[in-house]
């Protein structure tokens, strides 16, 4: 399987988005894109194939463009098949509605996920729920790195008003000293002591006058030793002349009685201990923006409910079930944080074969005795954003109710080969669509496609493969066949089909408040059959 480009394009040919695997020019791809209306058919199928003799288109409408395939013609078309189903599923995932403007928002989420279905041209093994968890990014090694960091400016910022609470001790206990040391007495030639001018016989200030405030002292001289110099006490200054310069620039030392700034602070404080962390940010400056995740794309509803069930089987070739299992998932999708407190009112499986599960938070009384799915606990609404499993239940067993449709192989030994007939008959009144059945065959010679009465048939002698492709699937159908070799070549014969009905008939009556209250208009479901493997042995 070679898949060339994945494009979503109007339906005049206009490429809305491409995503191309292969090395291919721009002009290429579009003007592929450009040719592909002219080739599809008029018929409002589901999805079909269109070839050229280059390519083949795989498509399928969404809403008013294509989801288109672009793969060679030795690709196995039922993997091509299967691709397109996974491809158009991401697309309403990860796009609000179908529409080209939508398809252009989120370009960049989807040729993401596009690149995690398909490498190098070749699909990879890959689910919707594993891509939705890739996206998400999450790292336990992120979260560890975080809390490491998180610790770190925990313990740096104690350390901080650890060293703040100190450095406001010692300034306390600074100021105390430097109060102490104005109160001192000294004698100028009069002998004056206190707060006078000493007696000074020249009317102006005593030259034992001291300046405490400036951390120094003038000497005076004492009466007996002219040239001692002596601590005098400091002069009353008039404060009804005293201005305060102008001129003189502020000093940068420790200032009394004034707030440390505690972004300097902290940064110097950070230098000492020969932290590496970055300068904490000022407490009067707006916090960062904090990069949060992007939020997951919801459905258009606020409230959308998704069932989700794998089937497979095995049959023998005269049509008796050996094994058959039906793997059923209900998916509660909320976008409003205004409507979490819901109870679900659904069918349940009507076979009791089938075994149920809910989630632990979901009221099991009240699922068994009513049929509803409601909150164990009201305090503990549905999460937002999210897809929670509300519901799991299974099937194993052989009853053929669950066989939506069987295959019958009618062949018979001639002399120049096997007459073959394929017989498809739709059991139930289950719609399904695009049935494709693979038929192998170990001839050297390309078979001979009879009439089929419904779809259309194409051999891919690539892989010695015949495919039936029945898009609008009636009550029964039959292909005829001529080819060389023997009947076990024809075994075993895979089956493929859509639906979007439930297999084991749950589907969702209402959705109420707690309150009883139906939301109405704000509640939305679908209903997705994917079929794991179904063969015929």
């Amino acid at each position: 399987m070679v898949v060339l480009a994945a494009s979503i394009c109007t339906k005049s040919g206009k490429a809305v988005l491409s995503r191309q695997f292969v090395e291919m020019p721009r002009s290429r791809i579009e003007g592929l894109l450009a040719s592909f209306p002219k080739l599809i058919s008029s018929g409002d199928n589901q999805h079909t194939f269109v070839e050229t003799e280059t390519v083949r288109y795989v498509y399928q409408p969404l809403e008013d463009l294509y989801m288109v395939l672009i793969t060679n013609k030795q690709s196995n078309i039922l993997q091509d098949i299967d691709t397109l189903h996974l491809f158009a599923r991401l697309v309403s995932e990860y796009s609000r509605s179908i529409t080209e403007r939508e398809i252009s928002n989120h370009a960049f989420e989807l040729v993401h996920v596009f690149d995690e279905v398909v490498s190098l041209g070749l699909r990879e093994n890959i689910s919707v729920d594993k891509i939705r968890t890739i996206t998400e990014m999450e790292s336990q090694e992120e979260r560890v790195a975080a809390e490491i960091a998180k610790s770190k400016e925990k313990e740096a910022k104690e350390d901080a008003k650890r060293k703040a609470k100190q450095m406001d001790i010692q300034r306390r206990e600074a100021a105390r000293s430097g109060a102490s040391a104005g109160y001192g007495s000294g004698s100028g030639y009069g002998g004056g002591s206190g707060g006078s001018y000493g007696g000074s016989p020249y009317g102006g200030s005593s030259y034992g006058g001291s300046a405490a405030n400036a951390g120094g002292s003038f000497g005076g001289y004492r009466s007996g030793s002219p040239y001692e110099p002596v601590r005098s006490q400091t002069p009353e200054v008039d404060r009804s002349t005293y201005t305060t310069p102008s001129s003189a620039p502020r000093g940068k030392g420790m200032q009394l009685g004034r707030k440390p700034d505690s972004v300097s602070l902290m940064n110097t404080i950070r230098a000492d201990e020969g932290l590496t962390n970055a300068p904490v940010a000022s407490a009067m400056a707006p916090p960062a923006t904090i990069a949060t995740p992007p939020v997951p794309v919801t459905p258009t509803h606020p409230i959308h409910i998704s069932i989700e069930e794998k089937f497979s089987a095995t049959l023998s070739r005269d049509g008796a079930v050996e094994a058959l299992e039906i793997k059923g998932d209900m998916l509660l999708k909320l976008s409003d944080a205004s409507k979490t407190q819901l109870r679900i009112s659904i069918t349940p499986p009507a076979h009791p074969s089938i075994q149920c599960r809910t989630h632990p938070n979901v009221d099991k009384k009240l699922f068994s005795d009513s049929n509803i799915l409601g909150l164990r606990d009201p305090s503990r609404p549905f999460p937002v954003h999210q897809a929670l499993g509300v519901l799991k239940y299974r099937y194993v067993g052989k009853d053929e109710e669950f066989l939506p449709v069987s295959v019958h192989v009618w062949p018979s030994q001639t002399d120049s080969g096997l007459d073959v007939n394929i017989e498809y008959e739709k059991l139930g009144n289950m719609e399904i669509r695009d049935l494709f059945i693979s038929i192998p065959y170990q001839s050297r010679s390309v078979p001979m496609i009879g009439d089929a009465s419904v779809g259309t048939a194409m051999v891919q002698t690539a892989q010695n493969t015949i495919i039936w492709n029945i898009p609008a699937v009636e009550e029964s159908g039959v292909l005829d066949f001529k080819v060389d070799g023997d009947i076990e070549g024809l075994f075993p014969v895979n089956v493929m089909f859509r639906s979007e009905q439930s297999l084991c008939g749950v589907d969702v009556r209402d959705v109420t408040d707690l309150q009883g209250v139906s939301v109405g208009e704000h509640f939305g479901k679908d209903v997705n059959v994917e079929v794991e493997g179904y063969r015929v042995v």
